[in-house]
């Protein structure tokens, strides 16, 4: 294991240290995307932590590793499909190659895992995803207002991801041209 793996794996790692480095060795990303499936959790989130901080600032070094995260998104490992939702949206501004549009369904498939928390991360999610893929809109939007449609939870469940929603709708609405049906939305939520 190399020091910055080694780092990773205390309590308070210095992340913007790691990410330098990372930035001039990008030999070593390989390690970084292994980590995020580690078994160690100390070591999986602070990964995560650093997976997400290199998608936001230096997307380029991530963006090689699409598949891997890709498939990341089947795993029976519900973290492991959240760690993969949440990088994998915070990639879609640097996304040139439409690669989300070519796995949007198992993207979305995750809506079906049964798991609040995966479920709760990817709605999260759809804002970056919105404001990135304008192609996308729509079918975001719709899967927004009609969540209960989309997944299989208890009705107590779906209230809880319907504040959620609300959220990315306040993220998102200055880029709606249709208004209306989310006003709606929030008023049979509330």
């Amino acid at each position: 294991m190399l020091d910055w793996q080694l780092e990773l794996n205390t309590k308070n790692p210095d992340f913007s240290h790691i990410q330098a480095w990372l930035t001039v060795n990008p030999n070593e990303m390989p390690y970084l995307i292994e980590n995020l499936k580690s078994n160690k959790d100390t070591l999986r989130f602070n990964s995560f932590l650093l997976a997400q901080s290199i998608a936001r600032d230096e997307g380029a070094l991530l963006y090689p590793f699409w598949q891997d995260l890709a498939a990341m998104l089947e795993d029976s490992n519900n973290f492991h499909r959240s760690i993969a939702i949440q990088i994998l949206a915070a990639l879609c501004p640097i996304d040139q190659e439409n690669k989300l549009e070519s796995i949007k369904e198992d993207y979305f498939a995750n809506l079906h895992s049964g798991s609040i928390m995966t479920i709760r991360y990817l709605i999260q999610s759809i804002s970056a995803i919105f404001l990135s893929k304008p192609n996308l809109r729509p079918y975001l939007v719709n899967i927004l207002l009609r969540i209960e449609k989309h997944v299989n939870l208890k009705p107590e469940r779906i209230d809880l991801l319907k504040n959620d929603i609300l959220v990315v709708f306040e993220e998102i609405w200055e880029k709606i041209d249709e208004k209306e049906p989310l006003i709606a939305f929030a008023e049979k939520s509330i």
